[in-house]
């Protein structure tokens, strides 16, 4: 967990373009938050715009073709966990149940 001058405590963080998503939930409200790599400045206080609600979200990753994220979900530590995909606008394009993986924590590409 690192806690920093953006504010608050945030589980994995990415960078990725100069612009840092962090998972932000841990005794808070739980979203992505979004900032610039360069002054930590809030670029958007939740990177997901449609309302989407994440339970534990557990690990973050973007694919560098089309800029789509991917959020892992480990819903409660005990069932089968999800995975969101948000477009560029932070709209969920799909989610799925990690058959048989509880606490998914990462996002491969198969090219």
């Amino acid at each position: 967990m690192v806690t920093n001058k953006a504010g608050g405590s945030f589980g994995k963080i990415l960078l990725f373009n100069n612009t840092i998503y962090a998972l932000n939930g841990y005794n808070q409200a739980v979203k992505v938050k979004v900032f610039d790599a360069g002054n930590l400045a809030t670029i958007a206080d939740n990177f997901i715009t449609d309302g989407t609600t994440l339970k534990i979200p557990y690990g973050i990753a973007i694919d560098e073709t089309n800029g789509d994220m991917y959020v892992t979900d480990a819903v409660d530590y005990v069932t089968s966990g999800r995975v969101y995909a948000f477009g560029k606008d932070g709209k969920k394009k799909f989610d799925f149940t990690v058959t048989g993986g509880i606490d998914p924590n990462a996002v491969l590409f198969k090219r």
